[in-house]
């Protein structure tokens, strides 16, 4: 799948298997590569990255924690925009609609996720430093 550069085909190959350590060792290649990344790997990863945020192993939620920054970093602008607008122009806009209804989706995800991240800040522990970092990305970027 690599070969071809599909990565939307590894994601969702990786995801199909609902196994977190394989989503951890993709997470933790693709974040190293930030133009791969678009809206529809945002889409397919976000619900794995909010179980990984939830897991007890530290390393998995320090790689979700490192791809929920890079998420919001590169496209909480885009979702933030897209949400504001109205979807409805003159005429039909298909790519439109369907960018609209991605961003929607990632919104969503990120707003459950966010309440998780909430959740476990008030738990102390080794993670602490990286699920704070994550809430501060949130706030940057408007998204809280």
């Amino acid at each position: 799948m690599w070969q071809s550069k599909d990565a939307k085909t590894a994601v969702d190959q990786a995801i199909s298997l609902r196994d977190q350590a394989v989503i951890v060792d993709l997470l933790s290649v693709i974040t190293l590569r930030p133009s791969i990344w678009n809206l529809d790997l945002c889409t397919a990863l976000l619900p794995s990255i909010g179980e990984l945020l939830q897991s007890k192993y530290e390393m998995y939620i320090n790689i979700g924690c490192g791809a929920m920054k890079l998420i919001l970093k590169n496209f909480a602008s885009v979702i933030k925009s897209n949400i504001d607008s109205p979807v409805q122009n003159l005429g039909v806009d298909i790519s439109r609609e369907e960018r609209h209804n991605k961003c929607m989706q990632c919104y969503k995800d990120l707003v459950k996720i966010r309440s998780l991240i909430l959740k476990k800040q008030n738990i102390a522990g080794k993670n602490w430093s990286y699920i704070q970092r994550t809430i501060y990305s949130y706030a940057i970027f408007g998204l809280n």
